[in-house]
Order: C-alpha cells, then sequence, then structure tokens
C-alpha cells in the first residue's frame, strides 16, 4: 500500500495539473501532522471536479448550456402531485395505508439533513440539538427521532416500552433507517449526541450517519481560497450532497434503493 508521502506527492501533482498548485505552496514550511491535515482535506473533494464547476456555472455562466441542460429534466405532472387539503377521505386513508404497508415492509425511509450549525439560534453545537425551548425541553432530533418511532410502532401496531424509566422502542417496530446527512464538522458531536440519549429509545443500527462533500470556496478566477498555508477555505456543498452520498456511498445507496416508491 503506498504511504502518505508518495499519496502527497501525487496528490501535489495533480493539484499542480489544474492550475491549483498554490494550495501547497507552504507544503515545505509544515510539521508533518500539519501536512497529513491538508492532504486529508485535499481528500474531500475532486480538485477537476472543482475546475469543471467554476467553468460551468460561473466562467461560462452566460452561455446557455444550463438552460439547455435543466430541459433535459422530466416534468412532473400535476396528476402526479396530492395535496392533504384536497384529499377526500378516501384518498386520504388509501395512501395511509399504503404508507404503513411499506413501513412494515421496510421499504420506506427517512433522510435528515443535518448539517446545520445552530449559529444563528446563538449556538456552536449543530442545529439538531438545540433545545427549542419546548415545556419538554426536547432537542429537535429527539422530536423527529420521536416522529420516526411513532410511525413504525403505528404501522406495527405496537406501543413504546418503559424500563428503568426510559422509552425503549420493541425491536420487531424497526424496520426502517433513518439516515442522517452530516457536515465533517459536526459528524462526530452528532453521532456522540444521539449515542448519549441512547438513540431516542431506538436501536443505533435504526440509523445511517454520513457525511456530505466539502467544496472549496474558490476566487472569481476560480483559484482554491486557502485560511492559511495549512488549512483549506472548505464548505458544505449544501443539500445536493445527498445526490453524491447516493453515487459514493455504497450503505446509503444501499438503504435508497430498497424504498418502494410507490
Amino acid at each position: 500500500m503506498e504511504n502518505w508521502e508518495e499519496i502527497a506527492t501525487m496528490r501535489r501533482e495533480d493539484f499542480a495539473n489544474e492550475g491549483q498548485g498554490h494550495v501547497f505552496n507552504g507544503w515545505e514550511e509544515l510539521s508533518e501532522q500539519q501536512q497529513k491535515d491538508l492532504l486529508a482535506q485535499t481528500e474531500q473533494f475532486d480538485v477537476a471536479q472543482v475546475n469543471q464547476l467554476f467553468e460551468e456555472l460561473i466562467a461560462n455562466a452566460d452561455t446557455g448550456s444550463q438552460a439547455e441542460e435543466v430541459q433535459d429534466f422530466e416534468t412532473i405532472e400535476a396528476d402526479q402531485v396530492m395535496s392533504k387539503l384536497g384529499m377526500d377521505d378516501e384518498d386520504r386513508q388509501r395512501l395511509s395505508e399504503l404508507g404503513l404497508e411499506k413501513i412494515r415492509e421496510g421499504k420506506a425511509c427517512v433522510i435528515l439533513m443535518a448539517g446545520g450549525q445552530g449559529t444563528r439560534l446563538g449556538s456552536s453545537a449543530p442545529k439538531g440539538m438545540y433545545n427549542i425551548g419546548l415545556p419538554s425541553s426536547k432537542s429537535i432530533f429527539q422530536l423527529l427521532a420521536e416522529k420516526f418511532f411513532k410511525a413504525q410502532l403505528l404501522a406495527h401496531d405496537l406501543v413504546a416500552e418503559t424500563h428503568d424509566g426510559r422509552t425503549v422502542i420493541p425491536a420487531e417496530a424497526e424496520t426502517c433507517k433513518m439516515l442522517v446527512m452530516c457536515t465533517h464538522e459536526n459528524y462526530g458531536d452528532t453521532r456522540a449526541f444521539f449515542a448519549q440519549h441512547n438513540y431516542f429509545g431506538g436501536q443505533e443500527s435504526s440509523f445511517v450517519f454520513f457525511k456530505q462533500r466539502m467544496l472549496p470556496a474558490v476566487s472569481t478566477e476560480g483559484k482554491i481560497y486557502m485560511k492559511s498555508k495549512e488549512e483549506i477555505a472548505l464548505a458544505p456543498c449544501g443539500n445536493g450532497a445527498l445526490l453524491d452520498a447516493i453515487a459514493i456511498d455504497k450503505t446509503v445507496k444501499e438503504y435508497l434503493g430498497s424504498v418502494d416508491y410507490a
């Protein structure tokens, strides 16, 4: 297996070939650990893809190519969308029964976009950990997890149990997964929060935590910004990172592939 120095040499060549060699300008001045940290940052994105995105979305944004690509998307027809407000009792009952059936079969899942920080809420922790001021003092994560389990309990005609004062979800009711997309920064804190709260009565296996991809900030000339000689200015690439995860994360792809989009 290649050692990290050999990988670093190849990565530096890749960045230089893509016109982003300045990312490693301070390489020789860094300690070994700083070099490893910088190398790890470069592994979070494809430098060739960064250049391609800049060319397509920024440099050539006025060429009309994007508009042509958008036209390739299939249109959602009006009869494919239903509003609860417009449903009659029969439709509501039919769809409710269909949903419960898919839950029982394990052919449904929940995707939680948990990448946000609570900065605007006055908290440096992941947004889902925030106490929104309810009398119960429940966090956003707890509220969502409880709804997730309640739907499964209803589908299986079961109720939560209480052991030593703690709510416990029967294992036979846990037929679905909650996919929790985190940033690289809050991944550890998010996983720890769920563990500290005993997965809100459920099993650890009911939750699949994964990291969304990061992209570097770039200048108006397409050059990658550096916070310092050992740190790239990285930012989460938004909810669209879920599409990347489907393509590159085998576990996420497997669970979403098991969903029945009836």
